[in-house]
C-alpha cells in the first residue's frame, strides 16, 4: 500500500467529525508527567510521611520493582487519609507543568499541536466536536483558546462555576468531557463540587482538588463524584459517533471503553494515533473491530511511522504518529 492510499484510508475513517478520546500520551509530549513522573513525584513527597504504612510500603515496593502506578494501586486498599494525599500531591504536580505550558502559550506564543487539529475538524458544518479526556490538564482548553473556538467543559459561571444542566450543544462548540476531573475542580468539606478557573499552585484554602486518582478507588470515585454526571452526558455522543479518533489513549479505563468498543463492533471506524500502541490497546481493537488503523513510531527506524491497516503493517518515512503528523494526513 502507498503513501497516498494509506492517507486516503485514513482520511476515510475520519471524514465525518470523529468523536476524540484524549490520553496523556497526547500531552506528555508537552511536559505533563505521565505515570512515571507521577510515580516518583509521589514517593518523593509521600515517603516521610507514610513510611511505616503498610498499604503505602506495599505500593512503593512495587513502583519499586518496575509496576507501573496504575497496576500498584489496583491491588491495595488505602485509608482515606492518604487517597487524599495522593490526589492532592498529583494535582500540585501536573498544574506546575500545566501552568508552565500555559506561559508559553502566552509569552512565547507557541501553538499548541492539538490546536491546528481540533481547528481542522472544526471546519466541518455544524462546527461541533466531542472531545472525551481523561487528563487533568487543560491542554485541550487551551488549543481552542488559541483558535478563538468555544468550549463547554459543562460548568457554567464566571469566576465561580456550577455543573451545568443545559442540553449539550451541537453547533458551533468543542464539547469536552474531563471523565476524571480538572485541575480547576474542587471539592469542599460538604462535597461541593465547583470549577474556580486560573492559574492556581496552591490549593483554594477548604478545597480539594476533584481528580479521580489512579488505582482501586477510581472506580468508585467515578462513579460518585461530579465526573458521575460528566461520564453519563458522554455516552449517548459515543453511542451516536460516526467513529472515533484516540491520540495517546492505552484502554485502561472501562467506563468509557466499554461503549466504545461497542460502537466499533458495528463497523464504525476507529483509528489510534500514539508513539506507541499498548498491548492491551491492541488486543481489544484487533478482536472487537474490522474497521480500524492504527498510527505509531516505527521502532525499527528514527523518524518514521508504522501504519495497521486491516492486520497488515505499513511503514513510512515520517512523524506521522504525531498530532501534527496526522494534521497533515487529514
Amino acid at each position: 500500500m502507498d503513501k497516498n492510499t494509506i492517507f486516503t484510508r485514513v482520511q476515510k475513517c475520519l471524514e465525518t467529525v470523529p468523536v476524540m478520546l484524549i490520553g496523556t500520551g497526547a500531552t506528555i509530549p508537552l511536559g505533563i508527567p505521565g505515570m512515571g513522573g507521577l510515580s516518583a513525584h509521589l514517593i518523593s513527597t509521600l515517603d516521610d510521611k507514610y513510611k511505616r504504612d503498610t498499604s503505602w510500603n506495599e505500593i512503593k515496593g512495587k513502583l519499586d520493582n518496575g509496576m507501573g502506578l496504575e497496576s500498584a494501586l489496583t491491588d491495595v486498599t488505602l485509608a482515606d487519609a492518604l487517597v487524599n494525599d495522593i490526589v492532592e500531591k498529583t494535582w500540585e504536580l501536573i498544574v506546575e507543568a500545566d501552568i508552565s505550558v500555559f506561559n508559553r502559550c502566552i509569552l512565547n506564543r507557541e501553538t499548541l499541536p492539538l490546536s491546528n487539529l481540533i481547528n481542522k475538524f472544526y471546519q466541518v458544518h455544524p462546527k461541533c466536536i466531542n472531545i472525551i479526556t481523561t487528563n487533568y490538564d487543560r491542554m485541550v482548553e487551551y488549543a481552542c483558546d488559541q483558535k478563538r473556538i468555544q468550549y463547554d467543559t459543562r460548568f457554567q459561571g464566571g469566576y465561580i462555576r456550577h455543573f451545568s444542566t443545559s442540553k449539550v450543544g451541537n453547533k458551533d462548540v468543542v464539547n469536552i468531557f474531563k471523565i476524571h476531573g480538572s485541575l480547576d475542580l474542587f471539592k469542599d468539606a460538604s462535597g461541593l463540587v465547583c470549577s474556580i478557573p486560573g492559574q492556581h499552585k496552591t490549593l483554594p484554602v477548604g478545597f480539594l482538588p476533584e481528580i479521580i486518582s489512579p488505582g482501586i478507588s477510581k472506580y468508585k470515585a467515578v462513579l460518585t463524584s461530579s465526573c458521575r454526571n460528566i461520564l453519563i452526558e458522554s455516552a449517548p455522543l459515543i453511542n451516536n459517533a460516526s467513529s472515533f479518533l484516540c491520540i495517546g489513549y492505552g484502554f485502561n479505563d472501562e467506563q468509557i471503553q466499554t461503549d466504545i468498543i461497542a460502537q466499533i463492533r458495528t463497523g464504525k471506524p476507529i483509528v489510534v494515533l500514539t508513539q506507541a500502541v499498548s498491548p492491551t490497546a491492541k488486543s481489544l481493537i484487533d478482536s472487537n473491530s474490522s474497521n480500524y488503523i492504527l498510527i505509531e513510531e516505527n521502532p525499527e527506524k528514527k523518524n518514521s511511522t508504522r501504519f495497521t491497516i486491516d492486520k497488515n503493517q505499513y511503514c513510512l518515512d515520517g512523524d506521522f504518529w504525531t498530532i501534527d503528523g496526522l494534521t497533515q494526513i487529514i
